[in-house]
């Protein structure tokens, strides 16, 4: 005799998107310098996107030593002098537009004065250079560079040494043939949630300015059905499927909802862990940038970032934007 199972529902209740909303402004960018290579390429991001969107720069040096050497504190005011003088040379020489452009010294720890600062400045954006290789599980991204992401309630973009660019070095602009900008193709993951949808609107902002195409795409995760208890009476096959009904019934209603304009979009829904689906996707697809959020639909109380952005800033292969749970968007009128 067959035991009836319990008929399949939705996993979980999908809230219909808000109505559509203009794009994200970004008026004003944060850059923690270190005067090291990957800071020097922040910068190049910094200045490209800053012409782009009519922002101002913000430059910020922190001061670590006085952590280390509290002693020390009462010297530390005719050094900050110097170190201002040095980020001004420093923004000179790469050519950075002096028009709006400040620059700052803080003492204290890094990751903390950077968050502390975005915030005082009401910085739209972050955008961080950091060193290390894709791939490497902890240490490719910094202690630094991984509390920025962590803590900041402004958009990150990380960039690094050793992966696919969209913004050129003035080093490798040796023909007029070549251009500056190459962001031909964004990568956006969704799970629907407002987050997400606050990455969709940062997307769209980045495409618009440079005409790049959008591919948005959204993971169906087995793994969390085979392993949770709540869903253990569903038929396994059909909980799938109706999964990705559902999926693709949001898919139609962001593409009636969000105002792309002229913005090329299209969609892909895919079976498996979201960090790595996106990263495998964006490799797939030439992708010049990933837009990721933080702490979406899943709910799980992560130490770090949320598995799948956590995933996603240490083994893509290209820049990647990190639209925060905290995040403000600041939108056009």
């Amino acid at each position: 005799m067959k035991t009836k199972r319990p008929p399949v529902k939705a996993p979980r209740p999908r809230k219909k998107i808000d109505r559509a909303r203009p794009a994200a402004v970004v008026s004003t960018i944060l850059v923690p310098v270190d005067f090291s290579i990957p800071s020097e390429k922040a910068l190049h991001y910094a200045c490209t996107l800053a012409k782009a969107f009519g922002a101002r720069l913000q430059l910020l040096h922190v001061n670590e030593a006085v952590v280390e050497a509290p002693a020390l504190a009462s010297a530390f005011p005719v050094a900050q002098a110097k170190q201002l003088r040095r980020l001004a040379d420093f923004a000179a020489d790469l050519s950075l537009p002096s028009r709006g452009l400040r620059c700052h010294i803080r003492n204290g720890r890094a990751f903390n004065e950077i968050c502390e600062a975005a915030r005082e400045l009401s910085a739209d954006l972050i955008i961080c250079g950091t060193h290390g290789y894709r791939g490497m599980a902890r240490l490719f991204l910094g202690s630094t560079a991984e509390r920025i992401v962590q803590h900041s309630i402004s958009p990150v973009l990380i960039v690094r040494e050793h992966q696919r660019e969209f913004v050129a070095s003035r080093r490798r602009q040796t023909t007029r043939k070549r251009r500056s900008v190459r962001l031909n193709r964004i990568v956006v993951g969704t799970d629907f949630s407002e987050t997400s949808r606050d990455a969709l609107v940062h997307a769209v902002a980045f495409a618009r300015r440079f005409g790049a195409d959008l591919l948005l795409v959204n993971a169906i995760y087995p793994q969390y059905y085979a392993t949770n208890a709540d869903y253990l009476p569903f038929d396994y096959g059909s909980l799938l499927d109706e999964t990705r009904r559902a999926a693709e019934k949001d898919m139609d209603e962001i593409g009636k909802s969000v105002p792309f304009g002229d913005v090329s979009v299209q969609t892909r829904i895919e079976e498996g862990h979201p960090g790595e689906t996106l990263v495998k996707i964006a490799e797939e697809e030439g992708a010049d940038l990933i837009v990721v959020s933080t702490h979406g639909r899943t709910g799980l109380p992560h130490v770090l970032i949320g598995s799948t952005a956590q995933h996603v800033v240490r083994h893509a292969n290209c820049p990647v934007l990190v639209i925060p749970r905290a995040a403000k968007t600041k939108e056009t009128s």
